[in-house]
């Protein structure tokens, strides 16, 4: 029997136990997005600052704002199905952590929204700007993300 030095201590560590690539799963998540994804978010953008442009005009027809605001959403749904494909054909262990992050995060800005909604209604609590649910989705699919991503290494 071979006795056991240290050499072959950190070589089983390294090999059993590797380093991720990366220590924070946020960025991982972007840059593999595919290009499809930024192409359509960044039309997104343009059509949403243009509806508000047009909606800014006191001259401009209303049907316009209209125009502008479909073809953003269609822009940002050609975006999150690019976004959909590249998860798809991703690995089982980031195609799991992509979609339980997200699904949670769904329902949690979901009933949370539910939530305000009732005591805006009923408990006469101020109105928040639509920009607050856009910004605690992003934190807690963030988060969630990070969670997951860190329970499955």
């Amino acid at each position: 029997m071979t006795p056991i030095t240290e050499e072959h201590l950190m070589y089983k560590l390294e090999v059993e136990d590797p380093k991720p690539a990366t220590s924070n799963p946020l960025a991982s998540c972007y840059r593999s997005a595919p290009k499809s994804f930024w192409l359509g978010m960044g039309v997104y953008m343009l059509f949403v600052a243009a509806a508000t442009v047009t909606s800014m005009n006191a001259n401009a027809p209303h049907w316009l704002d209209f125009v502008f605001v479909g073809l953003a959403i269609a822009a940002a749904s050609y975006a999150i199905f690019g976004l959909r494909r590249s998860v798809k054909n991703s690995e089982g262990v980031e195609n799991h952590v992509y979609t339980e992050s997200t699904a949670l995060a769904f329902w949690m800005v979901m009933l949370a929204a539910l939530a305000w909604f009732f005591l805006e209604t009923f408990a006469d609590l101020p109105h928040i700007s639509a920009i607050w649910t856009w910004v605690y989705g992003l934190v807690v699919w963030s988060v969630l993300y990070a969670v997951e991503s860190r329970r499955m290494r």
